[in-house]
């Protein structure tokens, strides 16, 4: 990949996940997911966005070879995959891209009277494989934005690595093996507090293969966003940060259900109850 492309990418990247942010500003959380295919085997493009939680997949195969793929945008993480692999020598690369975005806002608040503004680091986490066989690559991308502060990260196959924003705290990070578990942080920055702070995060997975028998393999799908049941922010004593249900007191606590999902619930305990008082009323009879 040239340097001209890589700049190309990076500026799609900040762009796409800009524009997701600037839809639905200080409302409610915005999820995206899309997936675009390429070459002799391309059938399974989606582009969704929703105020609730987002999963797709992409599938497409032939004789030549196959894709798959899948993107899932969560509250406060995303997830992506991006598979190729072909059976024989193609004149068109089988190309998969998938993305996925979730933007919301937090709101920081202190316990020290007539405090206005606190220093926060964004804590995150990030995990997948890159793999490849051949002429063939597989390569990962993110973008995150908190408050004014972007941060960005590069995994390319091959064990190349970019950071820009974000320190490495531990773990893995695309070693040897194309293995990433790694615990990153962003700078830390100023906010103002009891004000809703934007916060961003875009994630998209690429991979070719034109060889005969080779593949490319990107696996993120198990997320890239603040790590559940952990501190999302490294925050000074007395301050705390809260977002919607998902983030409480500076813990994420997992997915929130849609209302209809509440009601489809609640629906299904009303007929269970039914059930069990008809089954009471004649064991007693």
């Amino acid at each position: 990949m040239t340097a001209t492309s890589r700049v190309s990418l990076r500026t799609l990247l900040v762009a796409a996940a800009v524009s997701l942010a600037s839809a639905n500003p200080a409302v409610a959380a915005t999820f995206r997911v899309q997936a675009t295919t390429e070459g002799t085997c391309a059938n399974s493009d989606f582009d969704k966005t929703s105020s609730g939680v987002l999963s797709e997949q992409a599938a497409c195969a032939n004789g030549l070879g196959s894709l798959t793929g899948s993107a899932n945008a969560t509250f406060g993480a995303v997830g992506v995959r991006a598979n190729a692999e072909t059976g024989q020598a193609v004149s068109l690369p089988l190309v998969l891209r998938t993305a996925a975005d979730f933007a919301d806002t937090v709101t920081f608040t202190s316990s020290s009277p007539g405090q206005t503004t606190t220093n926060v680091a964004l804590n995150v986490f990030l995990d997948g494989l890159l793999s490849f066989k051949g002429q063939a690559s597989a390569g990962v991308e993110g973008y995150g934005q908190f408050g004014s502060t972007q941060f960005l990260f590069t995994l390319t196959d091959g064990s190349r690595t970019s950071l820009n924003n974000l320190f490495f705290v531990g773990g893995t990070l695309n070693n040897a093996g194309g293995q990433t578990n790694a615990f990153l942080r962003s700078a830390t920055i100023e906010v103002a507090l009891n004000t809703p702070i934007d916060l961003v995060f875009r994630l998209q997975a690429r991979s070719f293969s034109v060889g005969a028998e080779n593949f490319a393999h990107a696996e993120f799908g198990n997320t890239f966003g603040i790590p559940l049941g952990s501190n999302a922010f490294e925050l000074p004593a007395g301050v705390t940060a809260n977002s919607g249900d998902w983030l409480v007191d500076n813990r994420r606590v997992g997915v929130v259900p849609e209302p209809a999902s509440w009601a489809m619930l609640l629906a299904g305990l009303g007929m269970v109850g039914a059930a069990m008082r008809r089954r009471h009323r004649k064991s007693k009879a």
